[in-house]
């Protein structure tokens, strides 16, 4: 679908939903202003599940996570992941965050879409997260969240506070396509 027609699904999503939860916000290609989106993916802090999962079920029907097919799949309280077929016919992936995790789920779930010569693996994200791995030493994300060698986790309560965290320049959602975006900040 165009950006316009998938931008206006979100809105009307995440107002929707906006009063069960902490925080709320689009993510995925239609942050990224993507001319063409194939799907909604929406970051969320849910503060009371059953009336979320009551005002997305306006918008469609739930289906289950992580398969092709569409199944009917009833969403469990305190799910990190939901899917749904929306009353337009397109997918709409939810992801389901903390106060600790918020800004990492959010930069995570934004994505880059792939890298030179469709390389899904040489884009900005992957390109941050071997940021990540070198800045701490060899840690890793766990949860959506950086995780240090020893365990602990950091928290990232804003997306900027993930850039700061790795040492690098704050990017716009429409220009992380590449992983020549991911530059160190300068002193």
């Amino acid at each position: 679908m165009d950006l316009l027609t998938a931008q206006e699904i979100g809105k009307r999503l995440t107002e929707s939903v906006r009063e069960a939860c902490a925080r709320v916000e689009v993510a995925g290609s239609v942050r990224r202003e993507k001319s063409t989106v194939k799907d909604i993916e929406i970051v969320a802090i849910v503060s009371d599940y059953e009336a979320f999962y009551a005002a997305l079920s306006r918008h469609g029907r739930f289906i289950k996570p992580g398969v092709p097919d569409i199944i009917e799949w009833a969403p469990k309280p305190g799910a990190r992941y939901v899917r749904m077929l929306l009353n337009e016919d397109v997918k709409l992936d939810v992801f389901i965050g903390n106060e600790d995790n918020w800004g990492a789920l959010l930069c995570m779930r934004t994505g880059s879409g792939v890298g030179p010569n469709g390389n899904p693996f040489s884009g900005f994200i992957p390109a941050m997260f071997r940021r990540w791995k070198k800045v701490s030493g060899g840690g890793r994300m766990t949860d959506c969240q950086p995780t240090m060698p020893d365990g602990l986790q950091l928290a990232v309560p804003e997306e900027r506070d993930f850039f700061d965290i790795l040492g690098v320049e704050w990017v716009e959602p429409r220009d992380r396509l590449s992983n020549k975006n991911v530059r160190p900040l300068t002193k």
